[in-house]
């Protein structure tokens, strides 16, 4: 916290003695951190940018971080993360070019402008701008949430002497990743503080209130997400990057591992497949064979054995098997497709409308 105090205590908003909990107390920025918290679980922060309001919006927006680090893990960052940077989309397509040049180097990424744009024509539709490169690692390093789609690949890119040549749009949709990654990078930064037996008056009262409350609001998203997946039908095009992965592996007749199939099969159930779907998956597999298969699918599904039916895998399981791909901001890759589902129904159901 010593960064962000020591800015305001010699911009000269606060004493020289202030500490974390006499800072928060000063500027009254207990309401603050509460709204920021609620914030990301919305999925949308909303930046308090006025002059005089900005002393109180940082010392609440990192405390938000230690408290959230200290209440849900940094699963619960990394989902203010990518709400800051969501926010930060309108922001960022007002600024001009340049500019964006400018806040690119201001976030470690190295970023070429070529005020004579390279073109390159497409058999349908207008031709497509490259105002902006960069090396081919720093596109790695900075799209690495994101190759989950195929369109982000490096093998899809347009190359250029080494680097990789960007349109505006696709250029903004890494600047927004490097700021998600910036506020994700507080969880290290706070991780002591976030270590601590207590903290102190009034840090811990709002620590109290939030616990409560998150717990609610935790609760009841999953359950409404749960409760929106079972009317709907089985969505590939939904399942989190891991998932989708193993998926399309297993459809490759790729040799999956134990820890991939019990992975993909216990996900694919909760997600509501039947046995049906996933014998189909797994009759690709060089070693397939129907009736162990079908005994294996059942005993997942609790239909055989002790009658326990297996639950999928938490995203801390799937980084211990080095299976996860993706920061999703989630605490369980089902999470994050019930979150992808709703969010692909809505915007479908807005084509139609059009």
């Amino acid at each position: 916290m010593e960064n962000v105090l020591d800015y305001l205590i010699n911009k000269g908003y606060l004493p020289s003695s202030t500490n974390l909990a006499e800072a928060i107390s000063l500027l009254g920025a207990g309401k603050r951190v509460i709204e920021i918290v609620q914030d990301a679980l919305d999925g949308f922060y909303k930046l308090e940018d006025e002059d005089m309001r900005l002393p109180l919006e940082a010392i609440a927006f990192h405390t938000a971080i230690i408290l959230m680090g200290r209440i849900g893990g940094k699963w619960l960052v990394n989902r203010l993360s990518i709400s800051v940077s969501k926010s930060m989309r309108e922001e960022l397509n007002l600024l001009s070019d340049q500019d964006l040049v400018l806040l690119s180097k201001l976030l470690g990424l190295h970023t070429f402008y070529q005020d004579a744009t390279i073109t390159r024509s497409q058999k349908s539709g207008p031709s497509m701008l490259y105002p902006f490169s960069v090396s081919f690692y720093s596109y790695l390093k900075s799209t690495k949430r994101l190759t989950g789609d195929p369109s982000w690949k490096l093998t899809n890119q347009m190359l250029l002497k080494g680097r990789v040549l960007l349109d505006r749009r696709r250029f903004i949709r890494i600047l927004e990743e490097l700021i998600a990654e910036r506020v994700s990078s507080l969880y290290e930064k706070y991780a002591d503080l976030m270590k601590l037996p207590s903290l102190p008056p009034p840090i811990q009262e709002i620590e109290a209130y939030l616990k409560e409350s998150l717990a609610n609001v935790l609760s009841k998203k999953i359950v409404e997400g749960r409760d929106y997946a079972k009317n709907q039908p089985l969505s590939i095009d939904a399942f989190p990057p891991c998932m989708k992965k193993i998926y399309q592996k297993a459809i490759e007749g790729e040799n999956l591992s134990h820890a991939e199939r019990f992975a993909i099969a216990t996900f694919m159930i909760a997600a509501g497949a039947d046995e049906e779907m996933l014998l189909e998956v797994f009759s690709h597999s060089p070693d397939y064979k129907e009736k162990i298969a079908k005994y294996q699918i059942e005993h997942l599904m609790g239909k055989r054995g002790s009658g326990t039916k297996y639950r999928p895998y938490s995203c801390a399981k799937m980084k211990s098997f080095s299976l996860c791909i993706a920061d999703c901001g989630t605490r369980t890759p089902l999470q994050k497709y019930y979150l992808n589902l709703k969010v692909k129904n809505k915007v479908e159901d807005q084509s139609d409308s059009i």
